[in-house]
């Protein structure tokens, strides 16, 4: 409840006072006053900020907006108010942003914070195809590569499309080979291999690889153990080792395979310390850490390094199990965070851990950081900086996140000192799962598809804009 006035009809006794009502414990609280008079103003919620255009009351009272975060100890005036108004109404509407009607005026749009070149989600104007359990890999160009996935109606899709960050437009790109979901993919030779996965017909053995001189998909070799969930990473030489995932039972798998770009064929590479599937691997240095995860016993506990060098495998012991994790590694530091995930229980992790990769035997260290918002089946990626986003996944009651996390290093080497913040903009367009989270050459952040609460595959696409 806000602004209004003491004398019915009069502007003379127009209020400033702004009371927050709690239905569940039927109280109301105190929030900051505004920061002049108004009555039959127009007021909204989005995005973290209440709103709040024009009305009468103040001699500028009609002239002004003000918004007031939800950590804000004061309102702000909206640095570009809009048209003077009275008794006008707002409503949001999809992507955040607010219409404001009436007052004798047109209609205007509101962009909260973040659609400016401000540190925020910034909702990109073109649409890319509804998809989830899809990949977006980063290509040699500085496109970004999007393939396969499912509509939430079919069970793979043979679609891909590109996103060009100089111009914000995602176009079709060529028809995959096989359709596939749940598949694992790494840049290549400035194209982008994909490999495994599954669709309605089972679970995909072939790899495909994408040709960006050509414009089109090259047959790239099967494997020995046709996979699911599982990771792919490059290692010496070029190769890319496949790690983990699931079979055709759903079984999880220990297998470790290596593709060579010369032959196009895989080959055995050893196992991993115990079967991994729907787990995380980022490089660090010249290893390779894969964590997170389950397989039948329940959510892993560990976290393994492989060396790109050798395929030489180290393992570390958390004690408590994280299915549904995610991996990301800082800046070159030599140093991952893990972050979030489920227990055996099914409650969510509050914290993230430090793996240490630059001492042999490498480990995980002591220090954690809480979480604001516990989550799982996120996506956590580094930026080109000091500071790891985290955005989306499922909170403790199972519904979908639409805040994002950063955590900052203090210092490259150390994680003394390090904080955990809420970005500027608090909230993403839209919450999410299954989506996917990739560093753009220009330091956006760009987040694509995934699932709504609803389970519908999401179109669209947003970035987050770093400082």
């Amino acid at each position: 409840l806000l602004g209004g006035t003491t004398a019915p009809g009069s502007d003379a006794g127009a209020l400033s006072a702004v009371d927050l009502f709690d239905p569940d414990s039927n109280t109301l609280s105190v929030l900051p006053a505004l920061r002049r008079g108004r009555r039959g103003c127009a007021a909204a919620y989005t995005r973290g900020s209440l709103v709040v255009f024009g009305g009468s009351g103040a001699s500028d009272a009609s002239s002004t907006s003000e918004r007031l975060g939800l950590e804000d100890a004061s309102w702000s005036d909206v640095r570009v108010p809009g048209l003077a108004r009275s008794e006008a109404r707002a409503v949001r509407s999809g992507g955040g942003h607010l219409i404001v009607v009436g007052g004798d005026q047109v209609a205007e749009r509101y962009w909260p914070r973040g659609f400016a070149a401000t540190e925020g989600f910034d909702l990109l104007r073109t649409a890319a195809r509804p998809r989830a359990r899809h990949s977006a890999t980063l290509l040699g160009n500085g496109e970004v590569l999007i393939a396969g996935g499912t509509a939430g109606i079919d069970s793979g899709l043979a679609t891909s499309e590109l996103f060009t960050p100089r111009t914000n437009s995602f176009r079709d790109g060529p028809t995959l080979s096989t359709a596939r979901q749940d598949h694992a993919a790494v840049e290549l030779a400035g194209g982008a291999l994909l490999v495994g996965g599954r669709n309605l017909q089972g679970v995909v053995a072939t790899a495909e690889l994408y040709n960006p001189a050509l414009d089109r998909w090259e047959a790239a070799g099967t494997l020995l153990t046709p996979r699911w969930g599982a990771t792919a990473s490059i290692v010496a030489g070029g190769q890319v080792l496949v790690a983990g995932g699931f079979d055709a039972l759903g079984n999880a798998l220990g297998s470790l395979e290596l593709w060579s770009p010369a032959t196009r064929q895989f080959t055995p590479a050893g196992s991993l310390s115990a079967p991994r599937g729907d787990h995380d691997a980022v490089p660090s240095g010249a290893h390779v850490v894969l964590g997170g995860g389950s397989n039948a016993a329940g959510p892993l506990d560990t976290v393994d390094l492989v060396a790109a060098s050798n395929l030489f495998l180290g393992t570390a012991t958390e004690g408590v199990g994280r299915a549904g994790a995610s991996l990301s590694q800082a800046s070159g530091s030599g140093i991952v965070l893990l972050s979030g995930g489920r227990d055996a229980t099914g409650t969510l992790r509050p914290d993230l851990r430090f793996v240490d990769t630059r001492v042999f035997p490498f480990q995980l260290l002591p220090d954690t950081k809480p979480l604001f918002t516990p989550r799982a089946e996120h996506r956590a990626r580094s930026l080109l900086d000091r500071r790891t986003l985290l955005v989306g996944g499922r909170n403790a009651r199972g519904g979908l996140i639409d805040e994002g996390e950063l955590y900052s290093f203090a210092l490259a080497a150390t994680v003394q000192g390090g904080v955990m913040t809420r970005t500027p903009d608090r909230r993403t367009h839209l919450a999410r799962v299954e989506h996917t989270l990739t560093v753009l050459s220009d330091r956006r952040m760009l987040i694509v598809g995934g699932f709504d609460e609803r389970g519908t595959a999401l179109g669209g696409a947003e970035a987050y804009v770093p400082r």
